[in-house]
């Protein structure tokens, strides 16, 4: 039995493109960090916009939960980054 492999392009929202924007200039950043400079959106919500991004494949968790660091799999383009 063959398998096929779908590459399907998911879109990110807004705020996970301002996300990957944080991680990107600091990859040890907190998700209590993330929420304080993006300012409108909770640490829980971003413990679900990191779960999609993994999801997505456009994140990664390199390292344990203390001394790890978050490697960003997509790179975001300039019109990406002004949203």
């Amino acid at each position: 039995m063959s398998k096929t492999t779908q590459k399907t392009t998911q879109k990110l929202s807004e705020t996970e493109i301002r996300i990957l924007g944080v991680i990107k200039e600091n990859s040890m950043v907190t998700r209590n960090e993330i929420a304080t400079i993006l300012g409108n959106i909770t640490p829980d919500g971003v413990k679900y916009h990191l779960s999609r991004l993994q999801k997505k494949g456009a994140l990664d968790r390199k390292g344990g939960k203390r001394d790890g660091s978050w490697v960003v799999k997509i790179e975001l383009t300039q019109m990406d980054k002004e949203c």
